[in-house]
């Protein structure tokens, strides 16, 4: 579940642009980064990139042709949960941050200017909690939230600049007591999701993606029909957005809804095969649907992941769920072996040492 914090900042990647009539046409900026959203909306990854550098050629002082560019990059390795693209990111952030500087230093920034850079830096500072560089991400996200806070401070009519301020009371609320380094923060879930509700349906520059990062706070909240509501107009709007599928997948895995996170997460491999994610929820969805019928299959789609996939975590999840699958089909065995594979690869995975003990197979 707490995977999704990082997910809800990755929307960032894929939402947070101008509304169409926010701005006078002759406004070039606002309207290239309407057609950006478009790009990365639709997975069209390579034409954003393309018009991202174009703005950073025509408008280097402008946060908005960097923070696209590392928005491409994210959504990217986020489809795929890795960091196969952290150098190229990384240098452009450094460039980036050097903008950043400059207009706040010396400039004398719009709304508009402001809004970017916050995103850029609160871009980063997502990067680096995906990275588990908390004090990296905690000091980028509080500079985020500063920029937004200048933004409501000096034109309180700026809706959009409550989205940034919801967001981070929301969820620095939630992990407060789970980040021992994080200073005492009383509890404002309440205040950050009024907030983030607010623009929803006020805002002009992040009203869409405040509707979609709703769908991950009621996730958060066990609110599974709202968010399920929510991610089910996204994703039949945007059917090529591989993001917006796990999203969904995941919120119908919580429901227990297993044939239907099984059908969503099948619609990634049709549109990429190469996404190892999907064929894990797949066999995850299946295996928690308890149908022996369908373990063969379940066993398959894990075993698959199994061959792609590298990092230790997600291996071990997968073992575990073919532990699982085994013992459910009377090979107490087989999902010995499964569960003390698991354990080896990651030994705070509680639930595959339960398991193994229950089988006699000690620890």
């Amino acid at each position: 579940m707490r995977k999704l914090l990082f997910i809800f900042l990755a929307l960032q990647v894929i939402g947070g642009w101008p509304a169409a009539n926010a701005f006078d046409q002759d406004e070039e900026i606002p309207w290239l980064a309407l057609e950006g959203q478009k790009r990365i909306f639709e997975r069209r990854y390579d034409d954003a990139t393309e018009l991202f550098r174009h703005v950073e050629r025509d408008n280097p002082n402008a946060a908005l042709g960097f923070f696209g560019q590392m928005a491409v990059l994210e959504a990217r390795m986020l489809e795929r949960e890795d960091f196969h693209l952290e150098n190229e990111f990384m240098d452009i952030a450094r460039r980036g941050e050097a903008v950043v500087g400059k207009v706040m230093q010396f400039y004398h920034p719009s709304d508009v200017d402001l809004f970017f850079c916050g995103g850029l830096v609160g871009l980063e500072g997502f990067f680096k909690a995906r990275k588990g560089q908390w004090w990296g991400a905690y000091t980028k996200g509080n500079l985020s939230r500063q920029i937004f806070t200048s933004i409501k401070k000096r034109n309180p009519n700026f809706i959009d600049a409550l989205f940034g301020l919801g967001m981070y009371d929301y969820w620095r609320s939630v992990f407060t007591n789970e980040i021992k380094f994080l200073p005492f923060f009383s509890d404002k879930r309440k205040e950050g999701i009024e907030m983030v509700e607010r623009v929803a349906k006020e805002g002009l520059f992040a009203r869409e993606l405040a509707r979609v990062n709703l769908g991950i706070i009621y996730l958060e909240e066990r609110r599974y029909a709202d968010a399920a509501r929510v991610l089910e107009e996204y994703s039949g709007l945007y059917s090529q957005n591989v993001i917006l599928h796990i999203l969904l997948g995941r919120v119908l895995l919580a429901d227990k809804k297993y044939d239907h996170a099984v059908e969503e997460f099948e619609k990634i491999l049709v549109i990429d095969p190469e996404i190892a994610k999907a064929h894990y929820f797949v066999g995850t969805a299946l295996a928690l649907q308890g149908k022996k019928e369908r373990f063969a299959e379940a066993t398959d789609h894990l075993n698959g992941f199994l061959k792609i996939a590298k990092e230790r975590l997600w291996r071990s999840y997968a073992l575990y769920w073919l532990g699982l699958i085994h013992e459910k089909q009377g090979d107490n065995k087989g999902a010995a072996g499964y569960y003390t594979q698991a354990i080896e690869l990651n030994r705070g995975l509680k639930s595959a040492q339960v398991k193994l003990r229950a089988l006699g197979g000690g620890l």
